[in-house]
């Protein structure tokens, strides 16, 4: 596993035409900037849910999300009762925006949060056709790597999963002190959440990692699947380790981490120093 590294490469590219190639309409259309007026409308529209078209917009937004799998039943309850459309969503802001003819891509902040089971709200960039007064939404792209500890940031190829996965670490919000998570991420969509911290009855914060110090996939058992090796300290400034494996989902669940608490909790009582070279010597000696 290697730290992602976030570099912004700006390109310059001319296009020259030469010849008597014919010009279609499609080459006459421009990417145009959306204006202040444009964007507020736009804006308008995503927060007073206008029926007429956030149907299709909700259906686009929530099936990015892997935690509604059935979006069917809420379609239908919305479209029986549009004004419930505000108990489901968020607020959003129009930042941005460009339009190539009837074409829009909006870069899109969330004011508050979209979907309850999140505890991050990334911006997005929504694409959509737009035909007078209707929307049909074409795709939207989130950015989680948006509000993470870049420092920490970390991207792997996982046999069971195409591409790359990122893996991007939120130490940092304001509603959760003292926790963390991390997000995982692969080909852009976000299939996972993992906890670093677990509460007893009490509602008290035990076997934690607040601040990630080094992250690695080290499959030691061998068994062709993901493993996971995250040190770090905990809210109390101590040494801790977690230890996550990937449960290959199927037709009906997508795949998913788990941690090992108990393989966890031994590893950190029984390692002199917790460091990423020492949990590694200490799991290749259970072989």
């Amino acid at each position: 596993m290697k730290k992602k590294v976030i570099v912004v490469i700006g390109l310059l590219l001319s296009l020259i035409g030469c010849g008597n190639t014919p010009t279609t309409a499609k080459d006459n259309e421009t990417t145009v900037e959306l204006s202040k007026e444009e964007l507020a409308s736009i804006e308008n529209d995503f927060n007073e849910y206008q029926p007429n078209f956030y149907i299709e917009y909700l259906n686009s937004e929530f099936d990015t999300e892997s935690e509604i799998k059935d979006i069917e039943e809420t379609i239908e309850f919305i479209k029986d009762d549009p004004s419930e459309i505000k108990s489901l969503c968020g607020k959003y802001k129009c930042v941005s925006g460009t339009k190539e003819g009837d074409l829009y891509k909006v870069h899109v902040e969330v004011v508050e949060g979209d979907n309850w089971s999140e505890v991050v709200f990334p911006p997005r960039d929504v694409t959509f056709k737009k035909e007078k007064d209707s929307y049909k939404f074409v795709s939207n792209i989130f950015d989680w790597a948006s509000g993470s500890n870049l420092d920490v940031a970390y991207e792997v190829d996982m046999p069971e999963l195409k591409g790359t996965t990122n893996f991007y670490v939120y130490d940092n919000l304001e509603d959760f002190p003292n926790e963390s998570f991390i997000y995982v991420v692969n080909s852009g969509k976000k299939f996972d959440r993992l906890l670093l911290h677990e509460y007893t009855d009490d509602n008290e914060i035990i076997n934690d990692i607040y601040k990630v110090r080094d992250m690695e996939a080290y499959d030691y058992n061998s068994d062709g699947t993901t493993d996971l090796i995250i040190v770090g300290t905990d809210h109390k400034g101590e040494d801790n380790v977690l230890i996550f494996h990937y449960e290959t989902g199927d037709e009906s669940m997508e795949g998913y981490f788990y941690e090992d608490s108990e393989l966890s909790e031994s590893l950190a009582q029984t390692v002199d120093e917790i460091t990423m070279e020492n949990i590694k010597k200490a799991l290749d000696s259970m072989k």
